[in-house]
């Protein structure tokens, strides 16, 4: 943790402006996660409506996620080229279009695609919000507290994403829940257009940035999840074809990194035993709960008769015990 002199952190007020500046930023970290956990309670809805597959109905909950991590890496570095503003902005923006199209679509295809586009304007989002935090709040306590305040908030998005994703469901139908976020966005756009700070980073590098690593790396954790997610639905080899494409292309994408200039991924942070074993167990716990939320939301709905509602609610205190574990 970060710290500096006294003076310097009584120097430092969170006035009205402080404050307006953080609930802008975390505003959007908050429906994103929202959109993360409510898919859950869609699902029964979205089925019996555009009557999807299996393995269609896997991607739709998982395509935020795929992209999310696909293009985080990708999204700081636009943020660090074209300045935090402006790309938290196209982020929000990008968020925006991608709930738009998910609560138009009329097949499943195209609904994956808007969950696809959601989780983008997310990657972009924020790495840029997390830029303007450490732009607009000095070193030290100011820093922390606003980055806990920010961390805290998603799970907090995370928790009421169920109930609301839930009631909205049962109100008005799955679309409902991706409606909620277009309002909100254009809301964040509005207050965010007021930002502190240049439109543009100050002394960004300017070299080019990787699109084809960042496509890359997506394109095979797609390929990758959707070959899991076709096991016991697909012929054995179908489903090693399509995995084995997303593993390739992984590896493809590490040689790539191995050999680049500026690469999108310094792979001495992989090789760091510590880091490595962090990655891999918070990646294992992550997996478990949304597999786990996947899996028992559905059932909850399809077999046990439950309401969309009924299902967020039951998963609410898991979503509050997050939040308060996170809370800064």
């Amino acid at each position: 943790m970060t710290t500096t002199s006294p003076q310097a952190d009584a120097a430092f007020r969170f006035d009205r402006r402080a404050w307006t500046t953080l609930l802008v930023l975390c505003t959007a970290v908050l429906f994103e996660g929202m959109s993360l956990s409510a898919i859950n309670v869609q699902l029964a809805d979205i089925r019996a409506d555009l009557t999807p597959s299996p393995d269609q109905l896997q991607l739709v909950a998982s395509a935020f996620l795929v992209a999310y991590a696909g293009l985080l890496l990708a999204g700081g570095g636009c943020a660090d080229r074209w300045g935090g503003r402006r790309v938290f902005l196209a982020g929000v923006a990008v968020f925006g279009l991608g709930s738009l199209g998910a609560a138009l679509a009329h097949d499943a295809l195209l609904l994956v695609l808007a969950r696809a586009v959601q989780g983008a304007g997310a990657a972009i989002t924020a790495p840029a919000a997390v830029s303007l935090i450490v732009a607009s709040f000095p070193e030290g306590s100011p820093r922390n507290r606003a980055l806990g305040v920010f961390s805290a908030m998603g799970a907090v998005g995370f928790s009421l994403g169920v109930v609301s994703g839930g009631l909205l469901t049962e109100l008005f139908g799955w679309r409902g829940g991706f409606v909620l976020y277009v309002p909100l966005t254009v809301l964040v756009l509005a207050l965010g257009s007021r930002l502190p700070g240049p439109p543009e980073a100050t002394g960004a590098v300017r070299r080019p940035l990787p699109y084809g690593s960042a496509l890359l790396v997506t394109g095979g954790l797609a390929a990758l999840v959707h070959g899991v997610g076709r096991v016991g639905a697909a012929p054995v080899a179908g489903v090693a074809a399509v995995a084995g494409a997303g593993l390739l292309a992984l590896l493809v994408f590490l040689a790539v990194q191995r050999r680049a200039a500026a690469p999108l991924l310094p792979l001495g942070l992989v090789a760091d035993r510590r880091m490595a074993a962090a990655c891999v167990a918070l990646g294992g716990a992550f997996a478990g709960v949304t597999g786990a939320m996947f899996l028992v939301a559905t059932d909850l709905q399809d077999r046990q008769g439950w309401s969309a509602l009924a299902a967020g609610l039951a998963f609410l205190p898991q979503g509050v015990a997050v939040g308060v574990l996170s809370t800064p």
